[in-house]
């Protein structure tokens, strides 16, 4: 009996009653209630670079609310490469954590989960100089 009355408590919350009319009667009917959560992605780079230094930013997400984000990297380069995926602290100043990447010519894609504080942001960033092209772009969106 517990069971059935733990089940019946949760049906405010999960169904909402309508009464319709039906070929002249009235007829109960629960309609289940549906959250949907969407969640935008932004996306940020900094353009194409010819011959970048080292430390030379290739895509900033500027700063982010607090959350959970799903981090995509999208990194492009007519050379090998190497380049650090940053999560920087609120002030822009230094990194929280950095995630070294190494890429062959052509491009590919690196996903990251990264929890954030206030003012936090990720950026992509060259850990190495090097002569050639190299571009990235930072898809982010709140998890």
């Amino acid at each position: 009996m517990s069971q059935q009355i733990a089940e019946t408590s949760l049906l405010p919350r999960l169904v909402s009653k309508e009464t319709v009319t039906i070929n002249g009667r009235d007829v109960e009917v629960s309609i289940p209630k549906v959250s949907v959560r969407v969640s935008e992605i932004s996306e940020r780079t900094e353009g194409a670079k010819t011959d970048p230094a080292d430390t030379t930013v290739l895509a900033d997400s500027g700063a982010l609310s607090a959350g959970t984000y799903e981090i995509r990297a999208l990194l492009g380069a007519n050379t090998q490469t190497e380049v650090d995926v940053q999560h920087r602290n609120a002030a822009n100043s230094g990194n929280i954590v950095a995630h070294r990447v190494y890429t062959g010519p052509n491009s590919g894609m690196y996903v990251f989960t990264m929890t954030l504080a206030d003012g936090e942001r990720v950026r992509v960033a060259m850990a190495a100089a090097l002569t050639g092209h190299a571009a990235a772009s930072l898809q982010t969106r709140v998890v």
